[in-house]
């Protein structure tokens, strides 16, 4: 069996071919998606994609909007700081290379958020040439391929995956054999696999013996730990405070509700002439990748608005509030009680 050849068969045939990124394909258009698509599902992409390229058409627009634009727009997708480096890198590839993104991979890794994979994707798919990527469904797909037991996390062994790679990448038709790559990971080559419908499966060594559901190796999760913070709701019927984060905290740089490690810290926080009472909220939940966080949002009075708070407490009017990049249990919080009522 010829792989490539194969391969780029299937996704002319079965793959996906009306993704909003494949439109007007360019090196910046993959590049956000690509980008996008770290640790986030297609389905999702989708509608933040479309929305984000209407407002930043192109590398210099994003280069020159303000960081708080880029992550308004990025509010939702988690793991913010792809967003940063998205809007680093922008303003690096106006500067230095007249708002074109390069599809040269050498050059691609010396931008800030751009790891090799990333970079071979933007030079294979845009650029149309012979670099092969490994992304999480092209590790599955040729893990199981190989029959690799090993933990393909480890650097030694993604290191031979990438040499396994690079070698079954053919010389043209770059682009739609990698495209195949990834289509084939994420709708045959599953979690649960179709192998009947998998255009390899006669050569693919775990579909031989069996090794489908073994591969990739499935470490043991750690057990997360919790982390309680209690979120300060002040607003009345023009204004609400926020605080915009520090660059080395979770959330960094988005906009959110001052935060305490305990409700006494929080009554502390509140100037002393305030007479109004405290009101605990539906407690929520939001996991990351390291630890849990329940969150409880205190709400008081309006009148504390009236108070003079420290410089980095703001008063953010409500019907600008879309402008703001906030976390999205924050934006939850807003929406079930300032826009619901």
């Amino acid at each position: 069996m010829n792989f490539a050849h194969t391969i780029i068969s299937w996704q002319k045939k079965f793959g996906r071919h009306d993704l909003p990124w494949q439109e007007e394909l360019s090196s910046y258009r993959v590049w956000i998606s690509e980008i996008m698509l770290q640790q986030t599902q297609v389905a999702t992409v989708k509608f933040y994609f479309i929305r984000f390229i209407q407002r930043f058409p192109d590398a210099s627009s994003l280069a020159k909007a303000p960081l708080d634009d880029v992550l308004s727009l990025w509010a939702g997708l988690g793991y913010y700081r792809r967003a940063q480096h998205l809007h680093t890198a922008a303003q690096i590839v106006h500067e230095q290379y007249q708002g074109e993104v390069p599809t040269d991979p050498t050059i691609l890794v010396t931008l800030p958020g751009i790891g090799q994979s990333t970079a071979h994707a933007i030079a294979s798919i845009a650029g149309n040439l012979p670099y092969a990527i490994l992304d999480a469904n092209v590790k599955r797909v040729l893990a199981r391929f190989l029959g690799i037991r090993d933990d393909v996390e480890q650097n030694s062994v993604k290191s031979d995956l990438f040499t396994q790679a690079q070698a079954l990448m053919p010389q043209d038709n770059c682009r739609i054999y990698t495209q195949g790559m990834m289509d084939l990971g994420a709708t045959v080559c599953t979690k649960n696999p179709t192998c009947t419908i998998c255009p390899i499966q006669k050569d693919c060594v775990a579909q031989k013996k069996h090794w489908q559901l073994l591969i990739p190796l499935k470490k043991k999760k750690k057990t997360k730990p919790t982390r309680l913070k209690y979120y300060l709701l002040a607003y009345n019927e023009e204004n609400i405070l926020l605080v915009k984060r520090s660059d080395q905290t979770i959330w960094s740089n988005l906009w959110c509700l001052p935060e305490f490690t305990s409700e006494i810290e929080l009554n502390d926080f509140i100037p002393s002439a305030y007479t109004g009472a405290f009101y605990n909220l539906t407690e929520l939940r939001h996991a990351f990748t390291h630890f849990h966080l329940r969150l409880i949002p205190v709400l008081v009075d309006s009148s504390v608005l009236d108070f003079t708070w420290p410089a980095n407490i703001h008063k953010i009017p409500l019907k600008s509030l879309s402008d703001y990049g906030l976390p999205a249990p924050i934006e939850k919080i807003l929406n079930s009680r300032i826009i619901a009522t």
